[in-house]
């Protein structure tokens, strides 16, 4: 039996084979790094509309609070990922982490307009490895190679914006080619606590434990020294601070006044320790029992008011009648009334009112101080609740008490003032600056 021949039935040759390989080697050697390259543009004009987006919530965040982020020439804004984030930022080019307290928004006012400037740094998988935007403005951003300005970030390179607030001059040698003559800085979430003022008045308060000891009941009574410390670039002159963590605290004395309050215990300065130079600290005892431990009574304690001095060449002046204050960092003037509500009390040559502060803005007033101007007209008698900051023969200025400092928006804060005087139909001038939040 005869097998058939296969005729016309065709392969490749072993040649041809190698041809086709050496083919497809020269195609992959020449597409391969080409959509390596197309994907890492992709992956950079990812990190650059991402810093776009960051860049329009600032500009959202800051114009939307344009009563308390009030800028002068040369000074500067910084908002970090972590304050301005609102959950888009989530899913980085390389599938690692944007760093919250790394990356950040600089606002620098120049004459009438505000330049902004921006900072993405991503945390690869790769150990220690870290790749983004470095400071760049956001006319950079719109270039067309802005993809260019992506790279890889050197560890010696990172910063914590939260260090900036203990450590002021820490920012500086980041941020110096911006030329920022002052930085005011928003590093936390934003709800993480709505009283805390450290870093709106640029100044944070901090403890030491210098003693303790056994009282009744399972308690120890500790002695401490708080410092409060003024990291900005104008003086304040008053200061206010919250512990929040206040259960089962009491206060045995200290070189402050204090209160309680519905959330915390409010400690304030008194007349000797009030006013802070700028770059400068006071500090003040403070004792107290508690059944905690001290480091979890004053870990909770925060900054919740500071009056702070006027800043610039020309500081504003403001006034009624001849009432007058000139505003202070943060400050702007809110409206007040005198009510004469008995004129020739008690017999004659006393008159009684009732001083209202209100709160009309959309802002929280965190602090506040009065001018009360009678002239030759009248004496004080009294006034109360507040605190006195300084007095003439013919005026009065003071400042809140620790109980009626904040006023919420739409509210308002009612005083009792007693004239001495002959007139009894005399009303005197008053004009109030809040420190708004």
């Amino acid at each position: 039996m005869f097998k058939k021949s296969k005729k016309n039935q065709k392969g490749f040759t072993l040649v041809e084979l190698l041809v086709m390989l050496v083919i497809l080697a020269v195609i992959m050697i020449i597409a391969v790094p080409n959509i390596t390259g197309i994907l890492s543009r992709n992956r950079s004009t990812t990190y650059i509309e991402d810093a776009k987006k960051l860049i329009t919530r600032a500009e959202y965040k800051f114009r939307g609070n344009s009563e308390t982020m009030q800028l002068e020439k040369g000074n500067c804004i910084l908002m970090s990922l972590s304050y301005l984030d609102n959950a888009e930022f989530e899913s980085p080019p390389n599938n690692g982490e944007y760093l919250k307290d790394q990356s950040f928004v600089v606002v620098k006012r120049e004459n009438s307009s505000y330049n902004y400037y921006v900072r993405l740094v991503e945390k690869l998988k790769k150990k220690d490895e870290y790749r983004g935007v470095l400071l760049n403005s956001s006319k950079d951003l719109y270039q067309e190679d802005s993809y260019s300005l992506v790279d890889n970030i050197d560890g010696s390179d990172l910063f914590n914006v939260n260090s900036y607030v203990s450590d002021p001059n820490s920012i500086n040698g980041l941020i110096s080619s911006i030329g920022c003559s002052n930085v005011s800085v928003y590093a936390d979430a934003e709800n993480d606590d709505s009283e805390d003022m450290s870093k709106l008045c640029v100044t944070k308060p901090s403890y030491v434990v210098n003693s303790s000891w056994d009282v009744s009941g399972g308690a120890k009574q500790y002695l401490t020294t708080i410092t409060v410390t003024n990291n900005s670039d104008v003086k304040i002159y008053s200061w206010k601070l919250k512990i929040k963590n206040f259960e089962g605290v009491n206060i045995v004395s200290g070189n402050c006044e204090h209160s309680l309050a519905s959330n915390g215990i409010v400690l304030s300065n008194l007349s000797w320790n009030s006013d802070i130079e700028a770059k400068s600290s006071i500090s003040f005892e403070l004792q107290f029992t508690s059944t905690k431990t001290a480091e979890e009574v004053l870990d909770s304690m925060i900054l919740i008011g500071c009056g702070k001095g006027s800043t610039g060449d020309n500081p504003t002046a403001i006034s009624n009648g001849n009432a007058s204050l000139t505003l202070g960092q943060f400050e702007q003037k809110i409206d007040s009334q005198v009510e004469l509500t008995q004129g020739g009390a008690w017999g004659g040559g006393v008159n009684l009112y009732k001083l209202t502060i209100a709160n009309n803005t959309s802002s929280t007033v965190t602090s506040w101080r009065a001018n009360l101007y009678f002239g030759n007209n009248a004496t004080l008698n009294s006034i109360y609740p507040i605190k006195e900051l300084s007095k003439d023969s013919t005026s009065y200025t003071f400042m809140d008490d620790p109980g009626n400092s904040v006023i919420a928006p739409g509210g308002k804060v009612e005083l009792t003032l007693v004239l001495n005087t002959s007139n009894p139909t005399y009303v005197p001038d008053l004009v109030v600056a809040g420190l708004i939040k």
